[in-house]
């Protein structure tokens, strides 16, 4: 999800799933939730017809890209795919 948001946030709900695999409603929202409470993501409510939210990351969240490239790297390095 932080990289999701990292790569192409802010994003609404609907179109933060579509970009992750096989994620359920339910879990994609208590995932959103519990980042919100560790003040890594801010949901933005947009006031537009009809009104919809936004999720972004603050500066904490986006003081995690290093790591989150470092991470994205070593899985490509010692993660092997499952066919």
């Amino acid at each position: 999800m932080l990289y999701t948001l990292l790569t192409d946030g802010p994003l609404g709900f609907n179109d933060m799933k579509g970009r992750i695999d096989g994620i359920s409603d339910k879990v994609l929202s208590e995932a959103l939730d519990d980042l919100q409470e560790a003040g890594l993501v801010v949901r933005d409510v947009v006031e537009d017809k009809p009104v919809r939210v936004n999720y972004s990351l603050t500066p904490a969240g986006q003081d995690l890209e290093p790591t989150i490239e470092e991470l994205l790297e070593w899985s490509h390095e010692h993660l092997v795919e499952s066919r």
